[in-house]
């Protein structure tokens, strides 16, 4: 996975890695998982960043990698989900 352009990250929702990167391409801001968010006549990422076009405005994205398999269950309880 290589780091894009903001321009060309998605705006459906999708969690995406987003970074600020100066024009040496060094890595002085903010990274964080956000998501594009339409409300009320305003659109911009969202999320556990907040990276918002005024003060800390993304510059740079990347898709987010696959979650690790699920380990097996234990056979102890720990980490199973209960059957209902």
């Amino acid at each position: 996975m290589e780091w894009q352009d903001i321009e060309s990250a998605p705006r459906d929702g999708t969690r995406v890695l987003l970074g600020q990167f100066n024009d040496k391409r060094d890595f002085y801001g903010r990274m964080a998982v956000d998501w594009w968010r339409t409300e009320g006549g305003s659109h911009s990422y969202t999320g556990f960043g907040q990276f918002n076009k005024t003060y800390w405005p993304a510059t740079h994205w990347m898709p987010l990698p696959a979650p690790p398999p699920s380990p097996p269950p234990r056979g102890d309880g720990v980490g199973e989900l209960a059957e209902g």
